[in-house]
């Protein structure tokens, strides 16, 4: 028997979406989710969104709050943070940091992408253009060989 990762409610692994809370289910992570404090699991288990509770005080990293409140883990550096500093990724946790070095990674990704489509339209202009400049001399040596031999 699966749960959602959202709500907790009972799905089938065939199911896209759950239709207790209307969450689409991913495939490539687990429907179920594990709240560990202590203790040992063991087997296939692959586990995301992990939280730590801490009655403890501690100082968020990022941030520097300090006091009592929920550690989240990221899933990306593995660094702890409060909650104001974890943004809630498709993938799982993830810190503010990761995030806007994720985001800085798409967008260099996406300027790679449109620098690369740029030097293609490029090339094939010069293309045309050079397609264009044979047509266009092989009229010209054409109406020069006619006009040589007609005169």
């Amino acid at each position: 028997m699966a749960n959602c990762f959202s709500c907790n409610g009972h799905i089938e692994p065939k199911w896209k979406v759950c239709p207790e809370c209307g969450v689409e289910i991913p495939r490539t992570h687990p429907v179920s989710s594990v709240n560990v404090q202590d203790g040992v699991i063991s087997g296939d288990v692959t586990i995301n969104n992990l939280m730590q509770s801490t009655t403890e005080k501690s100082s968020c990293r990022i941030c520097l709050k300090y006091g009592q409140f929920t550690i989240f883990t990221c899933f990306s550096c593995h660094q702890h943070q409060c909650e104001t500093c974890t943004i809630i990724d498709q993938s799982g946790n993830i810190c503010s940091i990761c995030s806007t070095k994720k985001y800085q990674m798409q967008q260099q990704n996406l300027a790679k992408l449109q620098e690369e489509q740029m030097k293609l339209q490029k090339e094939r202009q010069n293309k045309d253009i050079g397609i264009l400049l044979l047509i266009f001399a092989g009229f010209a040596v054409t109406y020069l060989a006619a006009w040589i031999y007609f005169f």
